[in-house]
């Protein structure tokens, strides 16, 4: 195994209207790249990608020490692709405005991105709730993904420059983007011979956000493998993801 040194690492947040959660995910990440900066030194920054937050997301991040980029369109794969553009670093993390790392999550990352064969992976997301049906779904609907894409959630490390050569997010997927991603990620690996797998010790947790039913719960997780399996969806289906009321 070939090893190589990072020339540092970007970490991509979109956010719209995040401001009561964005500032817990800006502190793991600290706490996670000094937990990786007592093993070695490694430039870095975050990038937040405001996407049209009429709240106090930008001003939160600010503060926090992110840098901000505004992004109008309402779109979550074009989001995500503008802060890979605008990035930095060839060494990209993409996660959610409302993910917790683990402190030695980013250690983990780099030490995969040593192997100068490693190109691109999928992360390790779990839900925390309080809500045992919700757990539970959760569970079982990762599962399934995980089956079918190797993926655990919409968090991802990979090279800049292997993420751009097909496009990076699709931009015609408005859910289920992630699991697109990966299968194109996947793809690219296996014409280069080089490796996209799967960083279970690369811990991320998302917070239980939405007070909803279990037939809520269901029916959400029914648009989402529809998504998954190409059934194409109007946007009265994608209003939980697209209109939040936060």
């Amino acid at each position: 195994m070939k090893h190589r040194d990072l020339d540092g690492i970007s970490i991509i947040i979109p956010a719209h209207n995040e401001e009561n959660f964005i500032g817990a995910t800006l502190d793991s990440i600290k706490n996670s790249i000094r937990f990786l900066h007592q093993q070695k030194k490694i430039p870095w920054e975050v990038i937040v990608v405001n996407n049209e937050s009429t709240d106090r997301t930008e001003e939160v991040s600010v503060a926090k020490g992110a840098r901000v980029l505004n992004f109008s369109k309402r779109n979550i794969s074009a989001v995500r692709n503008y802060g890979i553009r605008e990035a930095s670093y060839d060494l990209i993390i993409t996660i959610d405005a409302d993910c917790i790392l683990d402190q030695s999550a980013i250690a983990e990352i780099a030490s995969y991105f040593s192997d100068e064969k490693s190109i691109g992976a999928s992360l390790n997301l779990k839900l925390k709730s309080e809500s045992f049906y919700k757990r539970t779904i959760a569970s079982i609907l990762q599962f399934i993904v995980f089956n079918i894409s190797g993926i655990k959630g919409a968090v991802f490390a990979f090279k800049k420059q292997e993420a751009l050569s097909f496009g990076g997010f699709p931009e015609d997927k408005f859910i289920a983007e992630d699991s697109a991603f990966a299968f194109l990620f996947k793809k690219r690996a296996k014409e280069q011979g080089k490796r996209y797998g799967f960083i279970k010790s690369a811990g991320f947790s998302t917070i239980d956000r939405k007070d909803m039913s279990l037939f809520q719960v269901f029916g959400l997780s029914i648009v989402l493998l529809k998504a998954l399996f190409g059934f194409k969806l109007n946007e009265k289906n994608l209003s939980f993801w697209y209109k939040p009321d936060r």
